[in-house]
């Protein structure tokens, strides 16, 4: 609740609160301007701890120091400068509106709590309504056009209803009536404070006779006033604050709308809403003359009803419409200059659609669809930068026919206007496809899965909607006895929003996240579902070049041999780089050094496409993940010899001596031999004989992050979450600096730093801690062992038990019978986790980007130090 409401309601001091809208509205240029602002803010932070509840706020004077006016020296401004009318701030300064619009606000939410009230204290706080609203119309605080209506030329534009035309007259007796109350009763307390009488020869003078005529209003008319006084004055956020207070009322609280056809017309479109509106006496009121313009009737001083009468708890619709089509236009990248911030403007919006619905309503001769348009074209938010943003935006998209259905759309079938808000728009489902690529290629797995999870239930949503629909036509076509032709012509119509096709680019992002993530079985889900409609990767696409690399990456993944002969049968020549690529680290992980050594010989010799850091990591990883028994048989060796003739550049082509030479190439090369020769072995005997230390070609030189990743997920598997957490900050750029080479130690090779992590490379690294986790949370026998002794447990059983990949099955962690016998102790620290949280918030994730990364460990860390549940 704010300030002003809360000291009127709950504390019964509507003298301070009218004292206060005085000082903001009439004398707060002299005031407000000589106030010293760090006084302010001094005098507030006097309070206590235990200061900081409302009442004591509010109960406990606040003093300020008398401001200097004119510094020491300085010349005094003459009388005729001090009063110079043309200094003083005006309506149109940001101070003076903001405060208006808090008042406004303030006076919004004053009106809905007194809907809550007892007859009698609902009397009070309208009384001191009254008031206010009485003030800001004699300081022209009020729009005029709140009270003049003319019918727009065209019937789709949004307009104000006529309703506070209409009841205009009894709206300014009622402030009249109201004033005048309150300085009679001012006489009177001044009258008895000065000991005199308010009466003639012993009889009390009678009051005023228009107080016993003017009708009174219902709160929803002065609502709807102060609604559109914000809408038309400039102060829609504030308007939107009023409603989010509306929104939150429930039961025979809640706030419902209706729109002015509903008023004149009930039995047309709209079923009669008991104790919404006086129909009878709304059409006396306007004439029906083609132009629909007001008749003279309109008067202030009756004892009829009302013309119009909103009805309990009820607004306008398009005073709603008006506040979404005003917070569009005040989205800013930031809050300068009275704007909001992409996620306010949609939070509000969301608040108003919500209470739309309620009562089946829309948007009037807009869409919602236009609006989450409007808000992208603002260029208030980088879609790259920001996907959250798009996403929540996304919760305001349509559903099939629902906005045609809405009791205030457009009644015209073919219409302009019905057409603007029918359901050929295909905007939900390209933002939905743009922000899921945007969160695979940022490697968000958390955001990919929620926009996947949306854009299915979006469509699900419109083919089911879709369904029913058709079902009925047919049924009512049955009951009208028509013909099985005629019954079919009324067949579900198939438009954008029910096509569930991603783009093949996307569709191949998101594959490949879900590999890296290992969440494989959703990724059969993509491949292998048997739903109606076939699975969302058909055979069909098995072909495209697009997709093929993914597939046999994914294929790869999960050891999948007929994924990977379906994508073969596929393959048309000319093979794409992206595709040999994957066909070879195929062969790699598979073990099948010959097949391998052909590909790279093809790839290198005939096709002339060099060999990536990617590929010499996949080598390397192949290697180190070796078992030792394997190399005993021979087989280890073919794949140690192929890895130490790549490092030596026997398969990268040589310049033409007329060609200037470039380094990268060999830089690349000469930069992951030493990064492998920091690893045990059989890597460092492979690695450190090839090391140099002279010439351009070793310069140092950043490594891509993904084939930093593809080694330390073999250095994770064979040694453990530790040592990943090692060898990333030996090379890793967050660790920072990169010395100057005259300060270098003779060991360059612990020095340099040419690798920026990401989110999968902690991911990796983490990975084994939290699978460790959710393995020990089924056990049932507890040691003082922490979760990173467990991991290490898990790891060493699961070198022990690896089944070679080429006989179908996939690396696991799983459980022996040592590791079976305990369980994670949460209440001992674990600073691999802790680290890992610190590398996350290094990359720019926040805390509810952490929790979906690490699940429980933030909630716990702060009541519980070093506690936490996890997955």
């Amino acid at each position: 609740m704010d300030l002003l409401s809360y000291v009127g309601i709950h504390q019964d001091r509507w003298n301070v609160v009218l004292w206060l809208v005085k000082t903001l509205t009439i004398i707060q240029p002299v005031v407000m301007e000589s106030l010293d602002q760090n006084s302010l803010h001094q005098s507030v932070a006097s309070f206590g701890d235990n200061d900081l509840d409302l009442d004591s706020v509010t109960s406990k004077p606040v003093i300020f120091e008398r401001p200097e006016l004119f510094q020491q020296g300085q010349t005094k401004p003459s009388l005729d400068e001090m009063t110079d009318s043309s200094q003083a701030p005006t309506i149109e300064s940001l101070q003076i509106r903001d405060q208006i619009g808090q008042v406004l606000q303030a006076v919004g939410c004053m009106i809905v709590e007194a809907t809550k009230q007892t007859e009698e204290a609902s009397r009070v706080t309208m009384s001191y309504v009254y008031q206010i609203l009485a003030l800001l119309h004699t300081q022209n605080f009020i729009p005029h056009s709140l009270y003049y209506y003319e019918p727009a030329q065209d019937p789709s534009v949004l307009q104000r209803p006529p309703t506070l035309r209409m009841l205009s007259s009894r709206i300014l007796s009622t402030l009249s009536d109201a004033t005048w109350r309150a300085q009679e009763q001012d006489a009177l307390s001044d009258a008895a404070a000065a000991g005199a009488e308010y009466s003639y020869r012993g009889y009390e003078l009678p009051g005023a006779r228009y107080k016993l005529r003017v009708h009174e209003l219902g709160p929803e008319v002065w609502l709807e006033a102060v609604l559109w006084s914000c809408v038309e004055g400039g102060y829609v956020k504030e308007a939107a604050g009023i409603v989010a207070v509306m929104s939150r009322e429930s039961g025979e609280n809640s706030w419902s709308v209706i729109n002015w056809d509903a008023i004149q017309n009930p039995t047309a479109r709209f079923p009669p809403k008991k104790g919404k509106v006086d129909v009878d006496s709304a059409k006396r009121q306007v004439r029906g003359q083609g132009t629909g313009v007001l008749g003279s009737s309109i008067e202030g001083y009756s004892g009829e009803p009302p013309a119009v009468d909103m009805g309990p708890r009820t607004i306008s619709s398009e005073v709603i419409a008006a506040i979404v089509d005003g917070l569009v236009t005040l989205v800013r990248p930031n809050t300068e200059d009275g704007g909001l911030t992409p996620p306010s403007a949609q939070y509000f919006i969301a608040v108003c659609k919500r209470l739309l619905e309620r009562e089946k309503f829309g948007l009037e001769s807009s869409s919602w669809n236009s609006i989450m348009i409007r808000m992208i074209e603002s260029y208030a938010f980088d879609l790259d930068i920001s996907p959250a943003v798009m996403e929540h935006l996304l919760d305001l998209a349509p559903t099939y026919r629902q906005e045609l259905e809405a009791l205030n759309s457009p009644d015209a079938p073919g219409s302009p206007a019905q057409s603007y808000v029918a359901d050929y728009s295909a905007a939900s489902l390209g933002l939905l496809h743009a922000t899921l690529e945007v969160y695979c290629r940022k490697g968000n797995v958390a955001g990919a899965l929620r926009t996947f999870k949306k854009l299915q239930n979006h469509v699900d949503t419109n083919r089911i909607r879709s369904m029913n629909l058709f079902g009925e036509r047919v049924r009512l076509g049955i009951q009208e006895g028509l013909d099985d032709k005629d019954i079919g012509r009324a067949s579900g119509t198939t438009l954008p929003g029910m096509n569930r096709d991603i783009p093949v680019p996307i569709l191949a992002l998101f594959l490949d996240l879900l590999s890296r993530a290992r969440l494989h079985d959703l990724g059969r889900w993509l491949i292998y579902a048997d739903d109606i409609d076939g699975p969302v990767i058909s055979p069909a696409l098995y072909g495209d070049p697009i997709l093929q690399p993914t597939l046999l990456r994914f294929a790869t993944s999960t050891a999948d041999v007929d994924l990977l002969a379906k994508v073969n049968d596929k393959l048309i020549s000319p093979i794409s780089r992206d595709t040999l690529s994957a066909l070879l680290h195929c062969q790699i992980m598979l073990g099948k050094w010959d097949s391998a050594l052909g590909m790279i010989e093809y790839t290198t010799k005939e096709r002339h496409f060099e060999l990536t850091a990617s590929d010499v990591m996949v080598i390397a990883r192949k290697v180190l993940t070796t078992k030792p028994e394997t190399f005993e048989n021979g087989k280890g060796g073919k794949g140690q010899n192929i890895l130490s003739s790549v490092l030596r550049g026997q398969y990268f082509r040589n310049p033409h001596p007329s060609t200037a030479r470039d380094y990268t190439e060999a830089r690349i090369r000469n930069q992951i031999i030493r990064i492998l020769a920091t690893l045990p072995e059989p890597m460092s005997l492979i690695a450190i004989p090839l090391v140099r230390s002279n010439g351009q070609e070793t310069a140092s030189i950043s490594l891509p992050t993904e084939a930093f990743n593809i080694l330390l997920e073999g250095v994770v598997e064979r040694n453990g979450a530790l040592a990943g957490q090692q060898f990333l900050e030996t090379w890793s750029m967050e660790t920072k600096e990169t010395p100057s080479s005259k300060h270098r130690q003779k060991d360059a090779i612990q020095e340099e730093k040419v690798v920026l992590p990401d989110v999968q490379t902690l991911r990796i690294i983490l990975r084994p801690l939290l699978q460790a986790q959710r393995q020990a949370a089924d056990e049932t026998r507890v040691e003082d062992i922490t979760s990173m002794e467990y991991a290490d447990l898990m790891r060493r059983d699961d070198l022990e038990h690896l089944d070679d990949i080429e006989k179908g099955k996939t690396h696991n962690l799983r459980s022996s019978d040592k590791a079976k016998r305990v369980r994670v102790n949460p209440s001992k620290p674990d600073p691999l986790l802790d680290w890992g949280v610190a590398m996350y918030k290094k990359l720019g994730l926040t805390n509810n980007d952490i929790e979906e990364e690490i699940p429980g460990y933030l909630s716990y860390t702060r009541s519980r130090p070093y506690r936490y549940t996890l997955l």
